[in-house]
């Protein structure tokens, strides 16, 4: 077990962790459940499982986001998105319960990262079997609330599975020769969205969260993103990244449109940008 932290034993004691000395009280409190049963690092949501109507099988990984775990697990996270991500916000995440999920499994990668590869190994392998009994395309995206460069750690070409994400890397940090699928997420940093068109020029795409001007309601940002989608941005064709999570099938050198949901919706960092 790698040395803990203040800020990580902070966060096991609200695990229920009360000796962070304790190597093996630590790694049962993050493998397993209260249950007993060994925690599953691979889950679905409702945006990952409308690939379906594409025959695509994903699953998606939830790792607790930005400094959430006492980790950084997004380097590259401003304020704008770490206030206003889906990771905490939206949905079924932002429940307390599943919060102390997401933290069990960021601080698994942390301190037990060789146990942690393992399983991950064991889950996408099921998951190929899964999809291929089903007919499916297997998909998976491991950065659901996260930015970890998995490409230092998994050797993604070795599965027959397409792994895919966000990030909000520079393109020059990021290695995608192994066919693992990233776009680029434009935030509040004066020079992102120069740093989007780099991945749109060279090939790559990039993605935007917008709502409307002067609004915090989900309806006007749906219309605003809608329209959007119907026109281009900055001259770059336009996808309608809530129609499924499928990146890997956008038209290469496109802006992937989102509407802000949750926290995202009353941000005012620029992260959203207002139209």
């Amino acid at each position: 077990m790698r040395k803990v932290s203040k800020a990580v034993a902070k966060r096991l004691a609200m695990l229920g962790v009360d000796d962070v000395t304790d190597s093996d009280a630590v790694f049962a409190a993050l493998a397993y459940t209260v249950a007993g049963k060994r925690r599953k690092l691979l889950g679905t949501s409702s945006k990952v499982r409308k690939g379906g109507k594409l025959s695509v099988l994903t699953r998606v990984m939830y790792l607790a986001p930005a400094r959430l775990s006492g980790v950084n697990m997004c380097p590259w996270s401003t304020t704008g998105c770490a206030e206003a991500c889906l990771g905490h916000s939206t949905g079924m995440l932002q429940l307390d319960s599943n919060q102390r999920v997401l933290v069990a499994k960021a601080l698994l990668w942390h301190l037990f990262r060789d146990y942690f590869l393992k399983r991950l190994d064991v889950e996408i392998k099921a998951h190929i079997t899964a999809a291929d009994r089903l007919g499916l395309e297997p998909a998976i995206r491991l950065n659901g609330s996260s930015d970890v460069r998995w490409e230092r750690y998994i050797n993604m070409s070795s599965y027959a599975c397409i792994f895919y994400d966000y990030t909000k890397a520079p393109a020059d940090k990021r290695n995608t020769s192994s066919g693992y699928h990233l776009t680029y997420s434009v935030s509040e940093r004066a020079d992102s969205e120069a740093e989007a068109m780099r991945w749109i020029d060279s090939g790559g795409n990039a993605a935007v969260v917008v709502a409307a001007r002067g609004s915090n309601r989900l309806a006007d940002a749906k219309r605003v993103a809608l329209k959007l989608v119907r026109n281009r941005w900055r001259g770059c064709p336009t996808v309608d990244g809530d129609e499924t999570d499928v990146r890997y099938r956008d038209q290469a050198g496109s802006m992937v449109v989102l509407y802000a949901k949750g926290a995202a919706l009353r941000d005012d960092s620029g992260f959203v940008k207002r139209l």
